[in-house]
């Protein structure tokens, strides 16, 4: 299921970015501002150690699109932040990249990890070939 980004941050509350929600293999549950942690470990660690492997994002009206996870980016440790372990955990972004050009708009969608867990973020395109998408954690 995708919402646009307007509905998503009515949901969510204002100056939110994103809250996942996850569980099993097509337990996806609206996501909200008070969401509980999902069931598999949202972190910067899990998700390297999915990097070459295929992820399946729901869109509303076609089968699913598989993405290939092709990078995992740490941001920066924030200076004069009192952990910046538990920040390079919690704050990173996914590259994903598809062999053809898929019509994946930017949106909240379901995303299926090669582990069969599921979680709810927003998917956003990187450049104009329908190919590049991004979701970005920023959780300290």
């Amino acid at each position: 299921m995708a919402w646009d980004r307007r509905g998503f941050l009515q949901l969510a509350g204002v100056g939110t970015a994103a809250c996942v929600t996850g569980g099993r293999a097509g337990a996806v549950e609206a996501a909200s501002a008070s969401a509980s942690r999902p069931a598999f470990g949202i972190s910067y660690e899990h998700f390297r150690a999915c990097e070459g492997r295929d992820f399946m994002v729901a869109v509303q009206t076609d089968e699913p699109v598989s993405l290939r996870l092709r990078e995992v980016v740490a941001a920066p440790t924030l200076e004069g932040y009192p952990r910046p372990r538990q920040t390079l955990s919690g704050c990173f972004t996914l590259v994903f990249e598809s062999e053809q050009a898929v019509d994946l708009v930017e949106a909240i969608h379901a995303i299926l990890t090669p582990e069969g867990d599921t979680f709810a973020a927003l998917v956003s395109p990187l450049g104009n070939d329908g190919r590049r998408f991004q979701v970005v954690f920023n959780r300290i």
